[in-house]
């Protein structure tokens, strides 16, 4: 079973970051329902916009505990933000939950980060470079008229580490 964490961040284009990961869990949900996987679509979000330095002190701990004792089939969480993932860690650690033993960890975020926390997470990286270079693309499409895409999709890149493995039977 697979359950999502995020925390709550700035609006952007209209819409929250918690919006966006709130859309982004669905279409994950989505996805590992068509593969066969029993999933718990949940996210755990902080009450105020939260840093990493506040983020166990904003009941991340007591939500993320939860959502363990309330769901023992859980066996995955989705870290939508690099900022809670080494607390997610560390959160398990405490309640007793080994990594990729009992949970497997995924976070979306820069490789560097994946592979500084312990164990190294299995990650999707933002390609920020491609990002930027297609962002100046198409700022420089409209200031000259030409026509641009509403919106470009970039391929997920999946690295995987010590962090995953696959469910129990």
């Amino acid at each position: 079973m697979l359950a999502g964490f995020t925390q709550k961040g700035p609006e952007r284009q209209g819409r929250s970051v918690l919006t966006q990961a709130e859309e982004s869990l669905d279409e994950l949900v989505q996805l590992a329902v068509s593969a066969g996987a029993d999933v718990q679509g949940r996210l755990l979000q902080s009450r105020e916009t939260a840093t990493a330095a506040t983020l166990i002190g904003s009941g991340k701990v007591q939500e993320l505990a939860e959502l363990v004792a309330a769901s023992p089939r859980v066996t995955g969480l989705v870290v939508h933000n690099e900022a809670p993932a080494e607390h997610v860690l560390v959160t398990l650690r405490e309640l007793g939950r080994r990594v990729p033993g009992d949970m497997s960890v995924v976070a979306i975020c820069p490789d560097e980060m994946a592979e500084r926390a312990d164990p190294p997470l299995t990650s999707v990286q933002i390609p920020a470079e491609e990002v930027g270079t297609r962002a100046v693309d198409l700022l420089m499409r409209k200031l000259t008229g030409a026509e641009a895409p509403e919106s470009t999709l970039l391929p997920p890149v999946l690295t995987a580490r010590a962090s995953t493995k696959p469910p129990p039977p």
